[in-house]
């Protein structure tokens, strides 16, 4: 009778490798929405920078920080936090 365990290692590794390749994919593109993002308030209109660990957005000019919730930058301005 066939072991079952080297397939269930198998299937694993390759969801291991999956999951990786999203989160990979999800930072690879907010890198790239940044060169188009700006504040959205009106007054400021300014660029945005990525937080080092890639859980928010920063205004250059402004200050405010928008959160990103599952890899989705939310760029409203009541769920800003001002800076500290």
């Amino acid at each position: 009778m066939p072991s079952v365990q080297p397939a269930c290692f198998e299937i694993m590794a390759i969801l291991a490798i999956l999951a990786i390749m999203a989160i990979y994919n999800v930072s690879m593109l907010i890198k790239q929405i940044l060169d188009i993002l700006v504040c959205p308030v009106p007054e400021c209109r300014k660029p945005l920078t990525l937080a080092s660990d890639e859980s928010s957005l920063r205004c250059t000019g402004c200050g405010l920080i928008y959160p990103i919730r599952d890899g989705i930058p939310i760029l409203l301005i009541d769920q800003a936090q001002k800076p500290q």
